[in-house]
Order: C-alpha cells, then sequence, then structure tokens
C-alpha cells in the first residue's frame, strides 16, 4: 500500500473531505543523545486515522484524538519495542 507524504497535510485536509480520508505518514532518523550514549531511532510521524485503518489498538493508553491528528492539540507519542 502506498501512502502519501505527511507535508501539506494540514492544508490538503481543510481543502478536502477526501484527503481526510487518506492515511498519511513521513519515516526520519533522528538520533536520541544522552551524556553516556547515542542512540539512532526511526521516527515516523502518521496521521491519526492510519492506525485505526491497519486495526491496530495501543496496548497500553489510548488511539490519537481528533486534535493530535489535525495538529490543533498537543503532541503525542506512540512507542513501538521491538523484541
Amino acid at each position: 500500500m502506498t501512502f502519501a507524504s505527511n507535508r501539506g497535510h494540514q492544508q490538503s485536509r481543510s481543502s478536502s473531505d477526501v484527503a481526510g480520508c487518506v492515511p498519511l505518514y513521513e519515516a526520519d532518523n533522528v538520533v536520541l543523545s544522552s551524556a553516556a550514549e547515542n542512540l539512532r531511532l526511526t521516527s515516523v510521524s502518521v496521521s491519526g486515522n492510519l492506525l485505526p485503518l491497519l486495526c491496530v489498538t495501543p496496548l497500553l493508553g489510548r488511539p490519537f484524538t481528533e486534535e493530535e491528528s489535525n495538529g490543533t492539540g498537543p503532541r503525542a507519542v506512540v512507542l513501538d519495542h521491538l523484541t
């Protein structure tokens, strides 16, 4: 499945109801630094409707709110781990 980039999502969503239905994501590499070490992580920004589309629910916590999804609410994070 191919997803459109998250860039310009806020503008496109306000101009079209269809754009609000399309899940968006944008991946990036980030470095988490401490005094002891640097960790390279993959960061993925997603629209709030991506996780329900994939039938993914958090084991703890809650899914994104509408405000978090459209950029008017506080920033939110979903953490994942590999076992």
